[in-house]
């Protein structure tokens, strides 16, 4: 696979057993996964060491990502026949807790699954759906504006921004954005490229759709 074969060139024989052993482990299990579970037959330290040592190539994954799902929706958009799906580009924020005393960027934000304030990462993500399919197109962290120097500091509204420019839908397609009610609290980006977005159905409460 095109993602595998880019990976491989950035990590040694013996290094590249470990994330092997980290890939398979994370496609195998379900819910929560701990180091301790996806060791398989390697200890722990070395599959930490080789999390937080060897350097990931993260942009070029990213980037090798989106094409392989943009090839994906390609091939849905252009072999069937009539009216042509509709793709719908997700966009939300979630609240992962955590404990740990030196990860970076932890802040208070509320959950709205826990109803209560937490301490952890806040996510602001985007997922596309075409009948069927649905896959994961990209995330942002949101990070408090008290660790961040004032002109590093962007809010949710303009991480979600960059999620939607970032999209590259099929070609003809037709592509509705839907997003939560919060995001909506200023008209929208009239600077995006291509078609413009004009919100569709807004409210105080529940989803929001703007058509692309």
């Amino acid at each position: 696979m095109q993602a595998l074969e880019l990976l491989k060139t950035h990590f040694r024989g013996c290094v590249w057993r470990h994330v092997l052993s980290i890939l398979v482990g994370l496609m195998l299990l379900r819910g929560a996964k701990t180091l301790t579970s996806l060791r398989g037959e390697e200890s722990v330290p070395t599959l930490s060491r080789t999390l937080n040592l060897y350097p990931w190539p993260l942009q070029e994954l990213i980037a090798t990502r989106r094409q392989l799902i943009s090839q994906a929706l390609k091939k849905r958009h252009l072999r069937r026949r009539g009216r042509r799906p509709t793709v719908y580009l997700i966009i939300d924020d979630t609240v992962i807790p955590k404990r740990g005393k030196v990860l970076p960027w932890l802040g208070f934000h509320f959950s709205p699954s826990q109803d209560r304030v937490v301490r952890g990462w806040d996510l602001v993500f985007a997922a596309v759906r075409v009948g069927s399919l649905t896959v994961p197109w990209g995330w942002h962290l949101y990070v408090n504006e008290r660790f961040l120097e004032e002109e590093d500091f962007r809010k949710r509204t303009e991480l979600a921004c960059e999620l939607i420019r970032s999209f590259e839908p099929p070609l003809g397609s037709r592509v509705i954005v839907l997003v939560d009610s919060t995001y909506c609290c200023k008209p929208p980006d009239r600077n995006l490229p291509g078609p413009r977005l004009y919100p569709h159905r807004l409210g105080e409460e529940g989803p929001a759709t703007l058509r692309w």
